[in-house]
């Protein structure tokens, strides 16, 4: 686990190629703070589902042998406030979700995640970065776009609430 101080903000990222270290966050601070991040979002998962994710995460247990997942953790000094998750099977990953605490949205954390997600992607050999992102969501699309993503296509009625998804795309 590598961590990455910028001001007073901690970036840590974590993959299923490498060894997870406590030393810096535990299992039960990461599974609490992502609660009442998550808890905003459409999923709102109990805190024992979130532990069991982030132990999964954390102990190398990915979907499949080949697959490979990367979390990338948002941190103030007492919470996480940024939490996302990318997936990677050979030259192609997915951005699986980026959530920011709501209190904590516009300091950056949504974009020194993507940076460092890409970064770390990039250096693992990975070529293309694909996601799916809400036509509502503007300023998330906005955050896409200014990274060079493209829409590829359209997916209708993805999410539960029946609101279409752009699949967008980014060589990286």
């Amino acid at each position: 686990m590598s961590i990455l101080l910028q001001t007073n903000f901690n970036l840590a990222v974590f993959s299923t190629d490498t060894v997870f270290d406590e030393t810096n966050f535990s299992i039960e601070f990461i599974s609490k703070s992502l609660c009442e991040i998550l808890v905003e979002s459409e999923y709102a998962p109990t805190e024992r589902s979130v532990r069991d994710f982030i132990t999964s995460c954390c102990t190398l247990k990915a979907a499949s042998a080949e697959q490979r997942m990367l979390v990338v953790l948002f941190a103030e000094e007492s919470e996480v406030i940024g939490f996302s998750q990318f997936r990677w099977l050979l030259s192609d990953a997915d951005l699986d979700f980026i959530q920011v605490a709501a209190h904590a949205r516009g300091l950056g954390a949504a974009r020194a995640m993507l940076t460092a997600g890409m970064e770390n992607l990039r250096a693992r050999g990975v070529k293309r970065l694909l996601l799916e992102v809400g036509v509502a969501n503007l300023s998330a699309i906005s955050l896409y776009k200014r990274y060079g993503f493209a829409e590829i296509s359209k997916r209708k009625n993805y999410y539960k609430s029946g609101e279409d998804a752009l699949v967008m795309e980014l060589e990286i």
